[in-house]
């Protein structure tokens, strides 16, 4: 894993976390397994996810215990707050696991295929500029293309009502993310080149939709 994807401060709630009885029923998803993963920008938010549900309130109680909390929102199977001032959330999620998990410091990482998923289904209602990054930075790692990434969406959620158009246009809408400049990158990157890439393997994959219908 790339340590340095992470802050010091996440870095150390995670090293918290490993010690306590629950985190094993979560999984770490979002920018900071990407940034564990490929070390292309510093993440600081821990977003855990879990496919059974969960007592909130007992997860409150064992935070607590780590540090300063501040809670944004406590409900069923929901919590969203900042451990050490950092941004920390856990939700019930019902949707699958696609690929392996894999540990780090005693807390499990979502795989790569779901994460291809998952910021896919991040960018089809908010579209941010990290998110296009992030899918960027996976894919070209190994040589994937959006077919890749649709058919691990396709996978994910195939129990979930999607509009695969409005997924194909939310791919290729930049008007949000061209003044999205909340980044924290640890490499250099070519938004321009990033956008085209995106515009030309949507084209491709519609090309080769149509043929098959």
């Amino acid at each position: 894993m790339e340590e340095r994807g992470i802050s010091e401060k996440t870095k150390q709630n995670l090293e918290l976390l490993a010690k306590t009885h629950f985190i094993g029923q979560f999984y770490l998803a979002g920018g900071t397994a990407c940034g564990l993963y490929f070390g292309h920008r510093i993440s600081y938010d821990l977003d855990f996810f879990s496919e059974r549900k969960f007592n909130a309130q007992k997860i409150r109680d064992e935070l607590e215990k780590m540090g300063e909390l501040k809670i944004d929102i406590i409900d069923e199977n929901t919590f969203l707050g900042f451990l050490n001032k950092v941004k920390i959330s856990f939700f019930y999620y019902k949707y699958p696991l696609i690929g392996e998990t894999q540990v780090y410091r005693g807390v499990r990482i979502v795989s790569k295929k779901d994460l291809q998923a998952m910021k896919i289904d991040a960018l089809q209602s908010r579209g941010t500029k990290r998110d296009f990054i992030d899918l960027y930075t996976i894919l070209q790692a190994d040589n994937y293309s959006i077919k890749n990434a649709l058919d691990n969406f396709k996978e994910k959620y195939q129990k979930a009502n999607y509009n695969m158009e409005h997924i194909l246009m939310s791919l290729v809408y930049f008007e949000d993310a061209d003044r999205d400049n909340r980044l924290n990158m640890l490499v250099s990157y070519d938004w321009e080149k990033i956008k085209n890439y995106f515009i030309e393997d949507v084209k491709a994959y519609e090309k080769n939709r149509l043929k098959i219908d």
